[in-house]
């Protein structure tokens, strides 16, 4: 368990995040002091284990979809990159992110640029140290300069030549078409453009980069090109926010918040979860409602394969359970 943190309020303050919240982003600020890495292309990802976060901040989470949902509402803000493998939480700061210790350093230090404090020889701290003949002379001084025309109409100059050379300097120049950047990284208002649209970031960016650069294409802004891509994929794919987004129980994705609190558990079956595999139930006391998903496929086919032969050859009144068992029964020679 954590004895203290670091929680920046001026930044929970700014991005709107409650005391858990905080305390949470703050454990994931440090995650690599602690956290398993996790390689995902060229992308180093931390695995959080809700447990782990349980353990280090008892006062603020007791039960692990709490701290799923915070995880999925730092990464809808934009500060983090988030994403499942499998059972595991895989979490990366953003950009937005990694702001949060910027507030934090200059608080610890807070003297660190201002010398004249600690300078014993300061004109601040001791101001007859320094100047002693200056001030003596009354002459030369600021309060009565020499030529006071003389010292601002050069500064007025020094500066008029400085904006003329830079206007020189930049006049007529256009920026080229460049190749995929290396380093180049999508804004917070993307992130949180896509999170809006339940779009998966990490994927999509794998795809931003791997189309462009198979087709060699370039572009003078980076930034803008990756802007009508997510315009085109919200366009094209019809999608809609998913704060907005009706629920289906046949949905692929059960994170839909509008979703009944059964289907929102992170265990919670699907039946496309596996649909390469046979789903055989193990458990000592299977339900007895009307569900054959539990049951093999039916023969020589998949499990939407057999979504659809029972769609297409169930009788009136038949329930899809015993509508599976007569067409087994038929596919295996017996009585229907």
């Amino acid at each position: 368990m954590r004895y203290h943190g670091r929680i920046n309020y001026v930044k929970c303050y700014e991005w709107g995040l409650s005391m858990a919240q905080g305390a949470l982003f703050d454990l994931l600020n440090e995650s690599s002091s602690w956290a398993k890495t996790h390689i995902i292309g060229d992308e180093v990802y931390y695995w959080v284990s809700r447990n782990k976060v349980i353990d280090e901040l008892p006062v603020a989470y007791t039960k692990s979809d709490t701290v799923y949902r915070h995880l999925k509402l730092l990464a809808k803000k934009g500060l983090i990159f988030y994403r499942k493998e499998g059972v595991k939480d895989l979490v990366m700061l953003t950009e937005k992110g990694k702001t949060w210790n910027a507030k934090i350093n200059s608080d610890s230090n807070p003297n660190s640029n201002k010398t004249s404090d600690s300078d014993p020889n300061s004109s601040d701290s001791n101001p007859n140290k320094l100047g002693n003949k200056s001030e003596n002379t009354g002459k030369n001084s600021d309060i009565d300069p020499t030529d006071k025309d003389t010292s601002l109409n050069k500064n007025t100059n020094d500066k008029n030549t400085n904006d003329k050379g830079a206007d020189k300097s930049t006049k007529g120049k256009k920026k080229n078409l460049t190749d995929y950047p290396d380093d180049f990284k999508p804004t917070d208002k993307q992130i949180e453009k896509m999170n809006k649209y339940g779009i998966d970031i990490p994927l999509f960016l794998e795809t931003f980069k791997s189309g462009t650069k198979a087709k060699g294409t370039k572009y003078k802004c980076w930034t803008s090109a990756l802007t009508t891509w997510i315009n085109n994929e919200i366009k094209f794919n019809k999608l809609v926010p998913v704060s907005e987004k009706p629920f289906s129980i046949d949905d692929e994705d059960w994170s839909n918040p509008n979703a009944p609190a059964k289907y929102q558990q992170p265990d919670a079956y699907h039946p496309s979860h596996q649909l390469d595999k046979p789903m055989i139930d193990t458990r000592p006391n299977p339900p007895a409602a009307d569900n054959w998903h539990w049951k093999e496929p039916l023969p020589n086919m998949s499990i939407p394969e057999t979504y659809d032969y029972l769609k297409a050859n169930r009788k009136a009144g038949e329930t899809a359970k015993k509508a599976y068992d007569r067409l087994y029964a038929e596919m295996q020679g017996g009585a229907s």
